[in-house]
């Protein structure tokens, strides 16, 4: 079965793995492995000296994190579809930072209005979310 059918199926059911950390945050961290695979060094909570690697699409994510409930009963997940727009204006501010050589150095800044507001807003929900 295809990603998009069992997407529709997840969402039917509203079960669908939600990150609590955007992918495209944590794929900034990742270190190059192979082609098209990333990873990140990782530890539970329970267990701090055994750190393992994982993908950025394997870690903060939750089933049905951000799935809500209208006042007439009915499931949705406006919330994720409001925070994947927010990520996808934030993107290209957030490469322009985390990939300049010279990072807090960056000849970027000040940003414009336009990258600040993208970001502002991409922050302010990650953090909201995350509260």
């Amino acid at each position: 079965m295809g990603k998009a059918s069992s997407g529709k199926r997840a969402a039917k059911a509203g079960g669908t793995r939600d990150h609590t950390v955007p992918r495209m945050y944590l794929g900034h961290f990742a270190r190059h492995v192979a082609r098209r695979k990333h990873e990140l060094m990782v530890r539970r909570l329970d267990n701090v000296d055994r750190p393992f690697p994982v993908t950025p699409a394997n870690i903060a994510a939750e089933t049905g994190y951000y799935w809500g409930i209208s006042a007439d009963g009915i499931p949705h997940h406006t919330a994720e579809e409001l925070f994947t727009s927010l990520e996808g204006s934030a993107d290209t501010v957030l490469k322009l930072l985390l990939n300049d050589p010279q990072w807090a150095l960056t000849p970027h800044w000040p940003l414009s209005p336009n990258r600040r507001h993208a970001l502002a807003w991409w922050m302010a929900a990650v953090g909201y979310s995350c509260s």
